[in-house]
């Protein structure tokens, strides 16, 4: 399974272009529109770059495979938080905005904690 790239890029050119009008008439709609694009990209991401995220995960098999589990839950706290900042975002909360922004890389900084008491180790043992 790949990205078509050029559909996926074609549609949302269309309904950025069907936005606009929609933004002028009825302005309480368009957070709504682009929420539900926004959610749609998302899953359209998700589902075409699983097949990545397995091929990652069966290198990460063995020792090391807690080390892949930490990063992949960071990339998940990463990605969710950027779609729902952007959410926020989209209905004019900035300010709510950077707050999940501040707690999203504060989730994963708590999440990496066993990453770097791991390098602390390694480098300990070098010494």
């Amino acid at each position: 399974m790949t990205f078509n790239l050029s559909e996926i890029f074609a549609g949302v050119l269309i309904c950025v272009l069907c936005l606009i009008p929609i933004r002028e008439l009825k302005k309480e709609y368009a957070p709504l529109i682009s929420t539900a694009l926004s959610v749609l990209l998302f899953g359209i991401a998700f589902k075409r770059g699983l097949p990545l995220f397995q091929y990652i995960k069966s290198i990460g098999q063995g020792e090391s495979e807690a080390y892949f589990e930490i990063i992949f839950k960071c990339f998940g706290i990463a990605v969710s938080t950027n779609l729902i900042t952007e959410i926020c975002s989209d209905f004019g909360v900035g300010s709510v905005s950077g707050k999940v922004e501040f707690i999203g890389k504060l989730a994963i900084l708590m999440t990496c904690i066993p990453l770097v008491e791991r390098l602390f180790s390694l480098v300990e043992a070098l010494l």
